[in-house]
């Protein structure tokens, strides 16, 4: 009974469960600050960044007028070369050395040439002499080779209609001998067999050229121009090699030939 009592009792008012709840303002507040603190910290890496590139920017230029200057200490040091050279060719008497002097002047002025076209310098009036121009075919140069290319064709004819018109005299000879006096011609199966030579001749080559690209790739690809800017057999028989070298080389390219197909005749089908 005393419990009903204590329930009923009108003075004890009902429990109110009271919320903390931050003010809009506040919140507002908060998220307003973390995204000025993240906008800072981007500003902070993107000035880091600028600066970055404007010091990558002055790097690049320092070292590019850095080569500048070295290609024009160099294109001036080609011309005092050359007109070294030329000087001391006018006081040399004799006439080996000084065609040897007047030739390192003309590379000389021919490297200045390149430099100064590189760097966008004006060219002086003695270097426009200098840059070499390319041979040109005369008519009469055109007609040799045309005559040395027919008279090689003949003698090939004749020497392929000969074969077989001597081949056939022998065998018509042998009609008239003793089987032990008899004398065996060439046919078809010589023929053949030159050709099995010739072929073997020839895929030597490519089967070289394999070898190299296994065993010394760095080698094929100085005798093979691959890439335009790099330096290879056929860049520096033209451009850096003297006359002189050149025939030598070629003279020995063409020797190696020779021995080559020689050898290619051991072979045995």
């Amino acid at each position: 009974m005393q419990h009903n009592r204590h329930a009923q009792d009108p003075r004890r008012a009902p429990m109110k469960i009271v919320k903390n709840e931050p003010e809009p303002e506040a919140v507002a507040e908060t998220v307003a600050s973390e995204y000025d603190s993240e906008e800072a910290e981007l500003e902070r890496e993107t000035e880091a960044l600028a600066k970055k590139r404007t010091e990558l920017e002055d790097k690049r230029r320092a070292a590019q007028e850095a080569e500048y200057e070295r290609k024009l200490a160099q294109y001036n040091a080609y011309r005092e070369e050359a007109k070294n050279f030329r000087a001391t060719a006018a006081s040399e008497t004799d006439e080996p050395s000084k065609k040897t002097y007047i030739r390192w002047a003309l590379e000389a002025d021919a490297n200045a040439l390149a430099l100064a076209q590189e760097l966008g310098l004006e060219i002086p009036k003695e270097l426009e002499q200098a840059e070499p121009k390319p041979a040109k075919a005369t008519s009469s140069s055109r007609f040799v080779l045309a005559l040395q290319i027919g008279f090689l064709s003949l003698i090939l004819y004749v020497s392929y209609g000969l074969f077989f018109s001597s081949g056939a005299a022998l065998t018509e000879k042998n009609k008239d001998l003793p089987a032990e006096l008899q004398t065996q011609p060439y046919d078809a199966t010589s023929i053949q067999k030159f050709y099995l030579e010739k072929f073997v001749e020839f895929f030597d080559l490519p089967l070289a050229l394999a070898k190299l690209a296994i065993f010394a790739p760095f080698i094929l690809l100085y005798v093979l121009p691959f890439g335009k800017n790099r330096k290879s057999l056929f860049t520096e028989f033209h451009e850096e090699l003297t006359p002189f070298q050149r025939c030598v080389l070629t003279v020995v390219f063409i020797s190696l030939f020779l021995l080559h197909s020689a050898l290619s005749h051991l072979v045995k089908p």
